[in-house]
């Protein structure tokens, strides 16, 4: 009697859990579906490829497709600085997924060591000339029209040298969606990641500061440290 009760009592759960994650249609006229503010950034060493990941750490949302007011007028601004304004198609939404960038767009990134990289690079020096960075933009789906320009994937891929990097390359720039359950989330949406084309010749551990200036003028940094084999 007892397992009769707890095989029912898992497929009532069983059942609610598909309800909930039921896919819904939705029309939207931006492709983005909401904006959120900004408060750092984080770093992380990734394995030996010498490459850092850099993170937005997410306070809340700016605004989104569903929101009144105040939030609607900021999100539609953003969504008009973008040129996003003709997506006009019904698409399917997981319960809490958004498809949302920071409201920020950044303008430059900024690469230095406290120590000796090689010769040409001493420390505090700019790594901006032997740092890549990789990421991927949807400014270029929006800009071409919706219409996907490789593999049915929106994002384009983003591959320069920080040296190289104009403020274009970095306008919505990172991953697209973030799942959150709660009026703020408590989410961190990836950002790209900065990858040397070289490794130090001299001092192997480095602690290296990354900085990204916003176009509203805010200033991002955060280090983290690299031992190099």
């Amino acid at each position: 009697m007892k397992r009769r009760i707890l095989i029912i009592f898992i497929l009532i759960l069983c059942g609610c859990y598909r309800e909930v994650t039921k896919p819904s249609e939705i029309y939207l006229r931006s492709y983005v579906m909401s904006y959120y503010d900004v408060d750092g950034i984080v770093l992380t060493a990734y394995k030996e490829s010498a490459r850092i990941t850099v993170n937005n750490l997410v306070d809340g949302w700016i605004g989104g497709y569903t929101d009144e007011g105040e939030k609607k007028e900021a999100y539609d601004a953003l969504c008009e600085k973008h040129g996003d304004m003709t997506f006009c198609r019904t698409v399917l939404k997981m319960p809490g997924e958004y498809v949302a960038y920071p409201g920020v767009d950044y303008v430059s990134i900024e690469i230095t060591s406290d120590a000796d990289f090689d010769d040409r690079h001493p420390a505090g020096s700019s790594l901006a000339d032997i740092a890549t960075f990789i990421s991927s933009s949807v400014k270029p789906y929006i800009d071409n029209g919706y219409v996907y320009p490789i593999y049915g994937d929106p994002g384009s891929a983003v591959k320069k040298l920080v040296s190289d990097l104009i403020p274009e390359d970095l306008v919505l720039t990172g991953e697209d969606r973030v799942t959150a359950y709660r009026p703020i989330p408590a989410v961190v949406g990836y950002f790209g990641a900065l990858e040397f084309r070289q490794k130090p010749t001299l001092s192997k551990t480095h602690t290296f500061t990354v900085t990204l200036t916003a176009d509203d003028g805010r200033v991002f940094s955060d280090t983290v440290e690299m031992t190099f084999e």
